[in-house]
């Protein structure tokens, strides 16, 4: 077991449960304004599964700094891995073409890490015409769409990509921060599958990609 402690604004106690969701940020407190991504511990956080470990965290709150408990295995034999590792493994997502569309290339840099780490394959475009050039070749299983981009936003962007043959069979996620009813509503008018809010839970995007999987099996041999 591991621990890392600071000193630093701590995390509010209503936040504890929701650091580790994709683009999770605490706006709040003296540090509002100056966060990053919301993907870091995101990445720590499947990593660490990834080794069969778990990691929480813990802060009395605002001001009171800030505790992060890692816990790792040992390794053990081959010979000794339990049922139920074996069916875990043996219900892991089969590898996806995942095309990722967002202006923000940190973001999308970051996430694609998290995705190519649970074994899919990624192509990046950071503006709408960049995944019309690349789509096409790529012909990904799932378009990860961001919806506010310049130039050519999201709409525009599935527009393009949805008249494409190659595409015929491509799954489309919209990823933005709004999640009324009409936000709902006009994405699934344009063709989305998905509506993604951020902050994202790891459990709904790793559902969409089982979707995905789903969809796909005994139609598409690539």
């Amino acid at each position: 077991m591991l621990e890392v402690r600071d000193a630093g604004c701590g995390i509010p106690v209503r936040s504890l449960d929701k650091i580790f969701e994709l683009f999770a940020q605490e706006k709040e407190g003296q540090n509002a304004g100056e966060g990053g991504l919301g993907i870091g511990l995101t990445l720590c956080k499947s990593l660490v599964e990834m080794h069969g470990g778990s990691i929480i965290a813990s802060s009395e709150g605002e001001g009171c700094g800030s505790t992060f408990t890692l816990s790792l295995p040992l390794a053990a034999a081959p010979s000794e891995a339990t049922g139920d590792e074996a069916n875990a493994a043996n219900t892991q997502v089969a590898p996806l073409r995942i095309l990722l569309v967002d202006d923000n290339c940190d973001s999308a840099d970051s996430l694609a890490m998290l995705l190519e780490l649970k074994g899919h394959e990624v192509r990046i475009a950071y503006e709408g015409e960049q995944a019309v050039q690349v789509a096409p070749r790529f012909a990904p299983h799932l378009a990860v769409i961001d919806l506010a981009m310049p130039k050519m936003d999201g709409y525009a962007t599935i527009a393009a990509l949805r008249a494409m043959p190659e595409l015929a069979h491509t799954l489309y996620a919209a990823m933005t921060g709004f999640g009324h009813s009409s936000d709902r509503e006009r994405t699934r008018d344009a063709g989305f599958h998905a509506h993604l809010v951020k902050p994202v839970e790891l459990e709904l995007f790793d559902a969409l990609l089982a979707e995905v999987e789903a969809r796909r099996s005994g139609r598409d041999p690539g």
